[in-house]
């Protein structure tokens, strides 16, 4: 899930937006803010698995245990402050998406299927927007960047509301 080093990234990529770092090139900020801006649609969605359901307590334990392998690997990664963004971040969005296609795999109890699709495609649609940003910090377009930052709160905010609510613990705290 998203966790406190993307909050972060995310206050790194409003300083950075703050601080002007926008692109001087008006056709490539505004290219680039669009495909910020769409929706996230059904083919950006990931593939959840059908086989047979797990019980609550395994879907549990495999979803929180996921989401601390992410938080471990994003952590070696040292960030600590805005300015490393541009280096931390495009190594850390494989470790994202990953994570999307793990937590993919679990088959939630019948009860909690739709809630685990919208957490799944929640983790999805950050590494896309992890991916973005990447881009957008490669042409120093710090607008788009700060627009990313408002989705990627709105998703952080709701995958962990529904985490919660169906109990996982490290999924659900923003670690």
């Amino acid at each position: 899930m998203l966790h406190a080093q993307l909050a972060a990234v995310a206050l790194g990529a409003t300083a950075l937006a703050a601080a002007g770092c926008g692109s001087s090139k008006a056709g490539s900020a505004a290219t680039t803010a669009a495909s910020t801006t769409a929706p996230v649609t059904s083919t950006n969605t990931a593939k959840l698995a059908t086989s047979a359901p797990l019980s609550r307590a395994r879907w549990i334990a495999g979803g929180d245990a996921i989401c601390k392998q992410t938080l471990a690997k994003i952590e070696t990664l040292g960030f600590y402050t805005p300015a490393q963004l541009a280096r931390v971040l495009p190594r850390a969005v494989p470790y994202y998406a990953a994570e999307a296609e793990e937590l993919a795999k679990l088959v939630p109890p019948k009860s909690k299927a739709h809630d685990w699709e919208q957490v799944v495609n929640d983790v999805h649609a950050f590494s896309e927007y992890a991916n973005i940003a990447v881009q957008n910090l490669k042409e120093h377009n710090g607008a788009s960047i700060a627009a990313l930052h408002k989705k990627t709160a709105k998703l952080q905010a709701n995958m962990m509301t529904v985490a919660k609510r169906d109990g996982f613990r490290s999924c659900s705290q923003g670690e």
